[in-house]
């Protein structure tokens, strides 16, 4: 049995259309009864006759039979060819749909290490400010100690600039 769309089924099928069993000459003249005298030679040339009556008529039928087989065989792979085709189409599709989800999926993990890199340096930061604030809050502590010391010191000095007078003043 031939497979279908193999080159052998083509080659047959070429073969077979483009033979015809009339084109066939008849090397004996075996075949023309009105020639034979001898009643034995008539005998065996009709029986070769029908007989290649019979033959033609087996081998176009064959022919037809291989015809329709060749058509039956080829139609599935048209059907094949289209269900491949849409199918091609939906991988086509799918593929496409699966590099755009990749794509979206290195989109993400790019966006979270940005994100981590952005908390990480805010933290970073919030460090470095905090620290800052501790510095010159130590300032503004020191400086206003140093002016509760200079209130001290112009009290101090005025009590004793008062004392002054007074003991010139007793004196």
């Amino acid at each position: 049995m031939f497979l279908q769309g193999t080159p052998d089924t083509d080659s047959v099928s070429d073969r077979w259309g483009a033979f015809d069993i009339d084109d066939v000459s008849d090397p004996w003249g075996t075949y023309d009864t009105d020639d034979v005298s001898n009643p034995r030679e008539l005998l065996r040339a009709t029986l070769n006759k029908k007989e290649v009556s019979t033959l033609k008529e087996r081998f176009d039928n064959t022919k037809q039979t291989l015809q329709l087989t060749v058509q039956i065989q080829r139609a599935p792979v048209m059907e094949k060819a289209v269900g491949v085709f849409s199918r091609s189409s939906l991988e086509t599709e799918l593929a496409a749909k699966e590099n755009e989800i990749s794509q979206l999926a290195d989109d993400i993990q790019s966006l979270q290490s940005t994100v981590n890199y952005l908390k990480e340096a805010s933290a970073s930061q919030i460090i470095q400010l905090e620290e800052t604030l501790i510095e010159k809050n130590k300032t503004i502590q020191e400086l206003e100690e140093k002016l509760i010391q200079q209130k001290d010191y112009e009290e101090i000095k005025k009590e004793l600039s008062h004392m002054f007078f007074l003991g010139r003043i007793f004196s």
